[in-house]
């Protein structure tokens, strides 16, 4: 359970639908990091933390007033789906104070993942996807992957975020696509094809 002093914090910039999200994200995390045999305590802030910056724009932090804050007007019209993540460690920053590099490499590539991922940054970007709330039609099949290998479970997810977007005729980003390829290399060809097949049936 979130912490009432970070829940208060949220609650600033958050609605309680997206704190509900991201304490649902964190427990889920910290199971997959027990699973693993792995320290919990970053993902389970990350989780928290995360979607920070969910309901903000470049036009909202600007009535913030923060002095010298980075806009990332460019890549908000480019990317609106993601920017959260990019803006979110500078927020966790400043909100909550939190400043270890790991735990904040985790809320930024929680989006669009990238190549070389590290476990912590892994179980983040796949627990935001399989968390309970989530309905999506996959979500349990990544969730066997997840117990199965980190790395089959991140290519799953980089997989089916590449997919949905082609489907809608979006934007990919870069960094998704190299996640989606590096993973892919890791895993091997025929798993790799063997994912997406059910991935593409499962949709």
């Amino acid at each position: 359970m979130i912490p009432q002093l970070v829940r208060d914090q949220l609650a600033l910039y958050l609605p309680e639908e997206r704190i509900a999200h991201s304490d649902r994200v964190s427990e889920t995390a910290v199971g997959m990091a027990e699973h693993w045999k792995m320290p919990t305590d970053i993902v389970q802030r990350a989780g928290w933390g995360h979607d920070i910056a969910k309901a903000l724009s470049p036009k909202k932090v600007l009535r913030l007033d923060w002095d010298g804050w980075p806009q990332f007007d460019s890549l908000y019209d480019d990317y609106p789906a993601i920017w959260h993540a990019f803006v979110g460690p500078l927020m966790i920053e400043k909100c909550l104070g939190w400043t270890d590099s790991e735990f904040l490499s985790c809320v930024r590539w929680h989006t669009t993942g990238r190549a070389k991922m590290s476990s912590f940054e892994q179980i983040i970007f796949v627990a935001d996807y399989i968390e309970p709330g989530r309905s999506f039609d996959d979500r349990d099949y990544i969730q066997g992957l997840a117990k199965e290998s980190l790395d089959l479970a991140t290519f799953a997810v980089a997989s089916r975020s590449i997919l949905s977007l082609e489907k809608r005729r979006g934007t990919i980003h870069a960094h998704t696509l190299r996640c989606r390829d590096y993973y892919q290399s890791i895993v091997g060809q025929e798993d790799a094809k063997d994912i997406v097949r059910i991935l593409i049936n499962l949709s």
